[in-house]
């Protein structure tokens, strides 16, 4: 296994615990099972293993990565920071759900959201611009842009993009474009449905205050 493969193998495998913990988290009746750090590094263990190992000639990775291709390295960060600071912080903000406030915020969702559309549509042939085959300096110019957009929305936004370039730099996890290692198709729809659910929440709210007001009145 050469360095880029290792490098794609250790991130599907970050994404996925990420999501395993995530899902786990969010069953009550293992809430005290998960404020425990050694059943937090023994669930990770496990998994890792199943994940891992081949059956009838191909593992979960091997499924993983033939559905989804090769992620993104923001998304490598996000769930990387998402298990540290679960192990970190146990059980204590789980409520406020994976997008960390602090790390890819609602508002920088919104940015990779309309990069998203902007880049995918691009490429279809229904966008005003097809950025992802732009000359390679007007790309940078635009990143960089969205990195200090992305900077002033969340600090640490602004140095995980600063990574993704340098990780394209050195070409981490193959010969992608640079777009690819800042977004992929899953954390762009991921972005979305958060914001559809986020949306959803907000007007059920309103629909809720709205009503036990008038029942007060």
């Amino acid at each position: 296994m050469n360095a880029v493969n290792l490098a794609i193998s250790i991130g599907l495998n970050i994404i996925t615990l990420a999501g395993i913990v995530w899902c786990c988290s969010k069953l009550s009746f293992l809430s005290h099972f998960f404020s425990s750090k050694k059943a937090l590094l023994g669930i990770g263990g496990v998994w890792i293993l199943i994940f891992n190992i081949p059956f009838m000639e191909w593992s979960l990775k091997n499924y993983a990565y033939a559905l989804f291709d090769v992620p993104s390295m923001m998304l490598i960060l996000l769930c990387l920071y998402y298990l540290m600071k679960f192990y970190i912080d146990g059980c204590v903000d789980i409520k406020q759900g994976f997008w960390d406030k602090s790390f890819f915020p609602p508002s920088v969702q919104y940015v990779w959201i309309v990069l998203g559309i902007f880049l995918y549509f691009g490429i279809l042939g229904y966008g005003f611009v097809d950025i992802y085959h732009l000359e390679f300096r007007i790309t940078l110019f635009i990143l960089c842009v969205i990195s200090i957009i992305s900077y002033g929305l969340s600090t640490l936004t602004g140095w995980g993009i600063i990574l993704c370039i340098i990780a394209y730099k050195i070409q981490i996890l193959g010969q992608m474009s640079i777009w690819e290692y800042c977004i992929d198709p899953f954390l762009w729809t991921l972005c979305i449905m958060v914001a559809l659910w986020r949306g959803f929440c907000f007007g059920y709210r309103i629909c809720v205050g709205a009503r036990n007001g008038k029942k007060v009145a």
